[in-house]
């Protein structure tokens, strides 16, 4: 198993904005902080202040598909802002949420990605939500052992390294970009940008992301080297005994 051979990977990203470690999306200003079905969909995401997973004053994120052909049809929205950015270089390789299914068919909950020229890639095993209108926390892997390409043909690393968007979408059949052209209503809150320590995204925890964390390695408030974003779990800048505290947690083996 190679070391990091993509975190020095540079790409001419023209995206406005960058995840960062540890953001979240709770929808507490009001908006849609940038998800949306496009211009032309008749039933584009929508606020709602109340009925998140915390209940009263808890908002989330809305998102209704009519089914049928057309704009509006399918279970499907997307992110090209905070979202989009060098995902290795951050050291994210998991991103959880909130879901609620409230409508009366069950869901097949996917994340895809697409890089700057088009590559795609979508979860390979999906969430099923069932039609209960319950809130239920749910994760997504950005990993090699846990994505699929459904566009374009490079490495998952490749993408990664200069994500262009993001989706949120229901696909029942398999890994897909387009999701299903299904009547739906979904909630949505908390989306997370989680570091867990795979540093070589092979989709497990093990020595080999081991040898990567003692190297980047410093003091309390000594910065975070230059590729060792998979390594700062608390995302403060630098990797110290709190992080290597969280390694012990997530360590898996191969």
């Amino acid at each position: 198993m190679r070391l990091l051979p993509i975190l020095g990977l540079w790409t001419g990203s023209l995206v406005a904005y960058a995840v960062t470690c540890g953001q979240v999306d709770d929808f507490q200003g009001g908006t849609t902080m940038g998800w949306t079905e496009g211009a032309i969909s008749p039933n584009p995401p929508s606020n709602v202040p109340d009925g998140g997973p915390l209940g009263a004053g808890d908002a989330y994120l809305l998102n209704v598909s009519t089914g049928g052909f057309g704009p509006g049809s399918r279970l499907v929205m997307f992110n090209q802002a905070q979202w989009a950015g060098n995902y290795l270089a951050t050291g994210v390789t998991r991103i959880e949420a909130d879901m609620a299914n409230l409508g009366t068919t069950p869901l097949s909950m996917r994340i895809a990605i697409e890089g700057n020229l088009g590559q795609r890639y979508s979860s390979s095993t999906a969430v099923v939500l069932p039609a209960d209108g319950r809130w239920r926390h749910v994760s997504f892997e950005l990993t090699t052992a846990d994505l699929t390409i459904v566009g374009g043909a490079t490495s998952i690393g490749d993408v990664l390294a200069d994500v262009q968007t993001m989706r949120i979408l229901s696909a029942a059949a398999g890994p897909s970009w387009s999701g299903d052209a299904i009547a739906a209503t979904l909630g949505v809150d908390n989306i997370a940008a989680i570091v867990v320590g795979d540093c070589d995204t092979d989709g497990n925890v093990d020595l080999d992301d081991y040898a990567v964390f003692v190297n980047c390695t410093t003091d309390p408030g000594g910065g975070q080297p230059a590729g060792c974003g998979c390594a700062n779990f608390d995302c403060d800048n630098d990797v110290d005994l709190h992080d290597y505290g969280a390694l012990q947690t997530t360590y898996t083996g191969p």
